[in-house]
């Protein structure tokens, strides 16, 4: 490969990222455990890529799954590009389903506001990293936080360059000089390309 080109986004481009499959695990026994209790757990995440995973995960772990109308409709594009996400059901507040899990997207905006008020339950939280600053706390503290990154973590990105050996590698992003400082022990010198 004679050029690569990478994201800076994170702002430690040497963190080391929780297990993605460890995550996962966490996530299915929260949610088993909080249903074995009787309540209701309401899962709040991002609702382009990270709501359709997680409702992925949780039906193919045979939970039983509500999802908001927000990631219902994007739930409809994934599937209607292939892709499967298992039976799950469309959340209603005026006949609302016992005993499953409820997908939600997050507050991202705060000036926005969040035009559906969640339902009783514990909250758990769904980020990327560990630096996102997103949640509920506007509406209800979330009980347990999980990390599902959206990019490779430090290590993983040194393993990644080192597997393609560019002959030029460049960061582009909010933290490119920051990466490129980091990453200069290698090969391939890096250069910021945006920031």
């Amino acid at each position: 490969v004679h050029s690569l080109i990478l994201s800076a986004n994170h702002p430690d481009p040497l963190a080391s990222l929780p297990s993605r499959k460890k995550e996962k695990e966490r996530i299915v026994n929260t949610v088993t455990r909080h249903l074995k209790a009787g309540k209701q757990p309401i899962l709040l995440a991002n609702p382009l890529s990270t709501a359709q995973e997680i409702t992925k995960l949780l039906t193919e772990a045979e939970i039983p799954v509500s999802v908001h109308a927000t990631i219902h409709r994007v739930n409809r594009v994934y599937e209607d590009f292939g892709v499967e996400l298992g039976n799950y059901s469309l959340y209603s507040k005026k006949r609302p389903k016992k005993n499953r899990a409820l997908i939600f997207p997050f507050v991202s905006n705060r000036r926005q506001g969040f035009t559906t008020p969640l339902p009783d339950g514990p909250v758990l939280m769904i980020n990327h990293t560990s630096e996102e600053i997103l949640g509920p706390s506007a509406l209800r503290e979330a009980q347990n936080t999980f990390y599902l990154g959206l990019t490779c973590d430090g290590p993983e990105l040194r393993d990644v360059i080192s597997v393609v050996g560019p002959k030029e590698l460049f960061f582009a992003g909010p933290y490119a000089k920051r990466y490129s400082e980091a990453f200069k022990s290698l090969n391939t010198k890096p250069q910021p390309l945006l920031e």
